[in-house]
């Protein structure tokens, strides 16, 4: 089906997430020789050293292929700040009480409800 002239090519422009990883000129750029081994030194010797395997599964489970493919062809998966970043996000993620959340939203929509608790 032929795109309105308004209506940008999203498929060109936006390739699905899903897609196999960039190849050639798109490819994520490498961190440079030796960057990856120190920042593996340096989580190493870091008290962030017991999440670096649960921020990994957690972009594993919660990415996409494309966004493991290019953190890992790029090195950045092993960059500390990404690391600190991703296992903090999990943690604040793992740590929500959903029957909390639920009364939160409750208190929110009908406060009428909630007077006086």
């Amino acid at each position: 089906m032929p795109h309105d002239i308004h209506e940008p090519d999203l498929d060109r422009l936006y390739p699905s997430m899903r897609s196999a990883p960039p190849t050639g000129d798109s490819a994520p750029p490498r961190a440079p020789a030796g960057q990856v081994a120190a920042w593996e030194k340096q989580i190493a010797a870091s008290p962030l050293a017991p999440t670096v395997k649960d921020s990994r599964a957690f972009v594993q489970a919660h990415g996409s292929p494309a966004l493991d493919a290019v953190l890992n062809a790029s090195g950045l998966g092993s960059h500390p700040e990404l690391l600190k970043f991703v296992s903090t996000v999990a943690a604040k993620l793992n740590a929500i009480d959903p029957e909390a959340l639920r009364e939160r939203a409750l208190r929110g929509l009908y406060p009428s409800l909630y007077r006086g608790r």
